[in-house]
C-alpha cells in the first residue's frame, strides 16, 4: 500500500485515451495491469485479450454482443455456464436473438 500510495502521490495521471504526458503514464500502467493479470491467469497475451468494464453488468452485456454478433454472421457461437445465484441481469440473454445454449451450473 505504501509503494501504491507513494506512486499516486508522485504521479500526474490522466485518461488513457487522450493525448497527454498523464494519459501515457496511464496507459502504460492500464497496459502493464492488464498484462500481469492474463499471467496470473496463465493466458497468454498473444492469444488473449482483458477488457476492463464498468461493472459486470456491462461486462456481461459485452459477451452477450458477442454472441449475438457470431450469430449474425452464421458462426455458430458456444455455450455460456453461469451461477444459478449469478446476477440478475444474466436473465437477459433469453431475450436476445442469439445462438446460445445458457446453462446455470448448481455452485
Amino acid at each position: 500500500m505504501k509503494d501504491f500510495s507513494k506512486k499516486m502521490m508522485s504521479n500526474l495521471y490522466g485518461n488513457p485515451h487522450s493525448k497527454s504526458d498523464p494519459a501515457h503514464l496511464s496507459g502504460q500502467e492500464v497496459d502493464k495491469v492488464r498484462e500481469e493479470a492474463l499471467r496470473f491467469f496463465g493466458a497468454d497475451p498473444e492469444h488473449f485479450d482483458l477488457i476492463f468494464t464498468a461493472n459486470a453488468t456491462a461486462a456481461i452485456k459485452l459477451v452477450a454482443d458477442s454472441f449475438r454478433d457470431l450469430a449474425s454472421t452464421g458462426t455458430p457461437s458456444g455455450t455460456f455456464w453461469y451461477g444459478k445465484s449469478d446476477l440478475t441481469c444474466i436473465c437477459n440473454f433469453s431475450s436476445l436473438e442469439v445462438m446460445v445454449h445458457s446453462t446455470p451450473l448448481s455452485m
